[in-house]
């Protein structure tokens, strides 16, 4: 039996003689290292019937975050690109401004980086989104999530990255069905996503088709895996970390605080009303000196709908306090003015003001010392995650006379449904005093000298 035949016959054979891969922890490429449970993938997802035909049409490959899903995926298609003839193989990114891919990045430094596999290709094998094998016929050809662009091209492969995560997921649909042909299979890298039919890989998982392999795994099993993910548990919020790092199903309406920990911080102590209370509460926890935080969430001038929160936080040796919150009337630029200067009268000049970017640009400039803050989704994961430790951590408390902000801590949910995208204050109902509150975390959140403190018992 030659080389060729015995590729052939076993992917894996191919991949573990010929490829070398960039090692995950040293960033140097080296000869490829499968694990079990990638050998399985790469097997079963190429199994021939008695026939010499491909026994699954649609290969998935669904694990969690590091677990080599991409590179299993650009194994195949540098597999079809080595041993077989003829092949078009189509990598569809899930973005339709950009044809960016994992698996054609993984594929080109195969390419670029195995040793064994040089002769196949020269420099001008390697354009921006295509890979060619001349002496084969073979070309791979990564495209952009646009139903538009792919429709009407064959494919004797088609790769999936993040299909979950995909813009538009008509342009997988098209291009699955253009792969036609007694050789032609479809083979998705990605992670869960959201249990609705409008994920396809929902739609995959559900199928139950003999013609389809679906590999899910949420367990990490590979060392720099178990290493990432084990740092992770301490910065994500539950869900997000059983959507990342246990590649479960996206949840809706979870809730970002237990009751328990919620109860915990509803201390009996008032707020300050003069700046001579302040002084008295401080030295009943023991506080010396503290960082003073604002935050402002506002709704704009209006008595009906969403509330504009005024949120004071005193920060000592990271034991964080709610000393003030008000719900403004209307949030009008005087109301705004009026309640700064109250503050700075009780707990002094702020050591840092956010106001929310929406509905703040009036005003910031009219408080001496405010910053704008955006709530982007990378800004809200932020803000949200570091509430959710403090409070979780048992390192914050509010009075219990802050009614409104207890409802709000009680029902806020968030929902872990891709990837970067966690949604925040997904309840019905208002989040005002949260995001204010969450705000104001964030500006008491700074480094100051720190003194031994004792904890206050209400």
């Amino acid at each position: 039996m030659t080389d060729l035949e015995r590729w052939r016959g076993s992917v894996v054979t191919w991949a573990e003689e010929n490829c070398y891969v960039r090692h995950p922890e040293t960033g140097k490429f080296g000869p490829l290292q499968l694990f079990d449970h990638q050998r399985h993938f790469l097997e079963e997802a190429t199994r021939r019937d008695a026939d010499g035909a491909l026994v699954h049409r649609v290969a998935v490959c669904s694990y969690p975050k590091r677990e080599g899903k991409s590179l299993l995926a650009a194994i195949i298609g540098a597999w079809r690109l080595a041993c077989f003839e003829g092949q078009r193989v189509g990598v569809l990114a899930n973005s339709e401004r950009q044809a960016a891919s994992n698996i054609f990045d993984h594929l080109c430094q195969i390419y670029r980086h195995s040793p064994a596999l040089a002769e196949y290709v020269t420099a001008d094998s390697f354009k921006t989104r295509t890979l060619t094998i001349v002496g084969l016929d073979n070309r791979a050809e990564c495209y952009p999530c646009n139903a538009d662009t792919i429709q009407g091209v064959f494919f004797s492969l088609l790769l999936s990255d993040e299909l979950h995560a995909a813009e538009n997921p008509k342009a997988f649909t098209f291009a699955s069905q253009q792969t036609e042909g007694p050789d032609s299979q479809v083979v998705i890298s990605s992670q869960a996503g959201a249990p609705v039919n409008s994920n396809p890989l929902w739609r995959l998982y559900r199928a139950a088709e003999p013609h389809i392999f679906f590999d899910y795994r949420t367990e990490v099993s590979t060392p720099w895996s178990k290493k990432l993910a084990e740092q992770a548990k301490d910065e994500l919020l539950p869900g997000e970390y059983d959507y990342l790092w246990g590649n479960a199903w996206g949840a809706t309406g979870l809730k970002l605080l237990s009751p328990r920990d919620i109860e915990q911080a509803c201390w009996d102590y008032a707020m300050p009303r003069t700046e001579k209370q302040w002084q008295q509460l401080k030295k009943a926890w023991g506080w010396e000196r503290c960082v003073i935080g604002v935050g402002l969430d506002r709704a704009g001038v209006s008595r009906s709908g969403d509330r504009t929160v005024w949120t004071v936080t005193a920060n000592a040796e990271d034991e964080f306090r709610v000393v003030y919150q008000k719900v403004l009337p209307t949030g009008s630029e005087a109301e705004i003015l009026a309640t700064d200067e109250w503050t700075r009268a009780i707990f002094g000049k702020p050591d840092k003001q956010l106001f929310e970017y929406y509905n703040c640009s009036d005003v910031v400039d009219k408080v001496k010392g405010a910053e704008l803050g955006n709530a982007t989704s990378q800004e809200q994961q932020k803000l949200f995650n570091r509430m959710a430790r403090i409070v979780r951590e048992w390192r914050f408390a509010f009075p219990e006379e802050c009614d409104l902000l207890k409802q709000e801590l009680i029902a806020f949910e968030y929902d872990a449904e891709r990837e970067g995208a966690t949604k925040f204050g997904t309840q019905k109902g208002h989040d005002d005093c949260a995001y204010s509150l969450a705000w104001s975390l964030e500006a008491s959140d700074i480094s100051r000298p720190k003194k031994q403190a004792r904890s206050y018992q209400g």
